[in-house]
């Protein structure tokens, strides 16, 4: 024969201190006392932090949503935020004002998030796009909304003529820097057609 389930009361010194252990021997009348807790309504909300269903919860903070065993940490707060954008630390601006004109804007925005996550922890909400953009935009010398069609070029090409920098550029300087710089012979050519075009084009 087998033993009915032990009858638990809060004062025993084995009584389990886990809200959701506690929660489950109440509901299934195993708490001496305390009956099963009247049925609640389901709406699917899941703790955000392991996952668990806070439906039948009381202790849950759905503000978060978390449940009654992990409002406590303080990851669950910091994570109940995503739109809460962090500003850029010094040390990153000061690495975008260094290398926003020399690298790719989303591998620039790539080095900045595991900075980030390295710093503060996954939890962190990610900078943005739109972030970085703002901030170089703000940068002393920058063109606001920046024009990167043919017109803008036209007008880059002018600007280095008059300075005579472009009169400074041949051949061999363009091949340099496509060295230097690992350029793909497709963008070599077109870096050629570009600077080295007569004047009255």
């Amino acid at each position: 024969m087998f033993d009915s389930p032990r009858v638990f009361r809060r004062s025993d010194p084995d009584f389990p201190i886990t809200p959701a252990v506690q929660r489950g021997l109440i509901e299934a009348g195993r708490v001496e006392g305390e009956g099963p807790r009247a049925a609640v309504r389901h709406t699917g909300q899941r703790c955000r932090l392991c996952g668990c269903s806070i439906d039948r919860d009381p202790e849950a903070d759905r503000s978060i949503p978390a449940c009654g065993s992990c409002k406590a940490r303080p990851d669950a707060h910091a994570s109940s935020k995503p739109d809460a954008a962090r500003a850029f630390a010094e040390a990153d601006r000061s690495l975008i004002r260094k290398i926003h004109g020399y690298m790719p804007r989303l591998q620039l925005l790539g080095i900045l998030n595991d900075r980030l996550r390295a710093d503060i922890g996954s939890a962190a909400p990610p900078y943005t796009i739109e972030q970085l953009h703002a901030e170089i935009a703000a940068l002393p010398g920058a063109k606001p909304g920046g024009d990167h069609g043919w017109a803008g070029l036209r007008k880059l090409l002018t600007q280095a003529r008059r300075a005579g920098t472009l009169d400074r550029i041949n051949e061999q300087v363009i091949n340099d820097f496509a060295v230097v710089f690992s350029l793909a012979p497709k963008h070599l050519m077109r870096l050629k057609d570009i600077l080295l075009q007569p004047e009255e084009d």
